[in-house]
């Protein structure tokens, strides 16, 4: 033995030697053993650098090691050293052809530089080797697709594990995660309720499957779900917020109040969750509780878009819309993206008759977006009572080309064409407004009801009429 170092069997004592073998460069003889549960234990404190220098050192010892050469590929690819990690994990493999852990390892290596064909190959030629009981095996290369995004690979390999394994519970659980991930919900909330059979305890399963019902807008299920979470675990904070909001989403405004309460019990106040019971409160026309909420969340945290809003449509609904417009400002202001921000400020400016903000603030949110049928006809209409018809048709020509639902637009593009003297063109597009939905003519009515004087357009209507 070199100088310095005494053989020890205590696992503690002889880490000490190795961390002290990297401080000073002074060397000794170890079994490889010792080496691999060193490796190990660097690799495990994400020390790789030091696993590295302390397998180099080992393998001059033990030049033969297979196990210990695997050390070393995994320490290259935790450094990022794609390449020289595959290169020991080729000679490891070419002298021994059926170590199914290099292979999986190789498969690790090429899913990282993305390669996905080669890296899948080398899972698949691992499995081989190794079928029964490899359940777990699936269970990390589906773990290292699901990471990358390749839902598709992650659920085969997640899959084939059920298939070795059906009551593998972590198997469904995963899988219920990457369907969840792909909004196929209803195979989500399937697969969830099978890991729920075996694991009713899951506190996060049953709070994951409350969010696949929300998503489905299964909305009863939802807060049931919720529930059981928050029964196993009555402090967990995310289920209690998202029975809140179901709540909320279902217009049960008196119960979603005492909920967010709740919520502020477990976690204390938050900008949120001020808005929300502002929110509600106004939704229950009890507008002085709505805006101390809401005061409340902008004091809380001045970024708070919707609270502001908030603060600005309440202002508005009490006749005082003047003073609501620089609220509006402010929340369209924090969240430019945000189309139905753009729609209220809009409509809060045209009462005012300042109607050339009130077409910029339309045109933008319907460039964010386009299919909000109402914004297409009070943007129109607007545009209707300030310039005239031929422009509303104009606009409205642009949103048809946009939209996706064209039924209700297509009958106020009748109207309009109507009013500006294209009565052919108008006819013509009544027909096509006539064969995508019958029933919402009574739109063109009730916007011209004058229309009832024209022979063609009745006598069109009177030819489409269902029998």
């Amino acid at each position: 033995m070199e100088e310095g170092f005494e053989h020890t069997d205590r696992p503690s004592e002889w880490m000490d030697v190795f961390n002290d073998m990297l401080k000073t460069g002074i060397s000794g003889y170890f079994d490889s053993q010792q080496l691999e549960e060193a490796a190990e234990e660097f690799l495990l404190n994400g020390r790789s650098a030091d696993a590295i220098k302390i397998i180099n050192y080992g393998l001059s010892l033990h030049p033969y090691s297979n196990e210990l050469k695997m050390f070393q590929a995994e320490a290259y690819l935790a450094e990022g050293e794609i390449k020289t990690c595959l290169e020991i994990l080729k000679e490891i493999i070419n002298q021994d052809p059926s170590n199914s852990d290099a292979l999986c390892l190789m498969g690790d290596a090429y899913l990282e530089v993305n390669d996905l064909k080669k890296s899948n190959e080398c899972y698949i030629n691992s499995f081989a080797l190794n079928k029964e009981n490899s359940e777990d095996l699936c269970l990390n290369i589906g773990a290292n697709f699901f990471a990358l995004g390749m839902i598709d690979l992650s659920l085969k390999w997640y899959q084939t594990a059920i298939e070795i394994c059906p009551s593998h519970h972590l198997a469904w659980y995963e899988m219920a995660v990457c369907f969840e991930s792909i909004s196929d919900f209803k195979e989500a909330e399937r697969c969830y309720k099978i890991f729920l059979d075996e694991q009713p305890y899951s506190q996060t399963a049953w709070f994951n499957l409350g969010n696949v019902y929300v998503d489905l807008k299964d909305y009863e299920n939802a807060i049931s779900a919720y529930d059981f979470a928050l029964a196993i675990n009555d402090k967990f904070e995310s289920a209690a917020f998202n029975r809140a909001h179901t709540l909320f989403l279902t217009k049960e405004y008196e119960q979603a109040i005492q909920a967010f309460r709740d919520c502020i019990k477990l976690e204390g106040p938050t900008a949120m969750i001020y808005s929300y019971l502002g929110e509600c409160y106004e939704n229950l026309d009890k507008t002085h509780e709505a805006l101390f909420f809401y005061d409340q969340a902008v004091q809380l945290d001045p970024n708070n878009a919707e609270a502001w809003l908030g603060i600005g449509v309440i202002k508005d609904l009490e006749g005082k819309t003047e003073e609501a417009i620089p609220y509006i400002e402010k929340a369209q202001k924090l969240d430019e993206e945000n189309a139905s921000f753009h729609l209220v400020l809009a409509h809060a400016l045209d009462k005012l008759d300042r109607f050339e903000e009130a077409m910029e603030h339309f045109a933008l949110a319907l460039e964010l977006d386009p299919n909000i049928p109402e914004a297409w006809l009070d943007y129109t209409d607007l545009a209707a009572r300030n310039i005239g018809y031929f422009k509303a048709a104009e606009i409205m020509q642009e949103g048809l080309e946009k939209i996706e639902d064209k039924t209700k637009l297509l009958y106020r593009y009748v109207a309009y064409l109507l009013e500006e003297g294209s009565t052919q063109d108008a006819l013509v597009k009544l027909e096509d407004a006539l064969h995508l939905n019958y029933d919402n003519h009574a739109e063109l009515l009730d916007y011209l009801p004058n229309v009832v004087n024209s022979n063609d357009v009745m006598h069109l209507i009177e030819n489409y009429r269902p029998h």
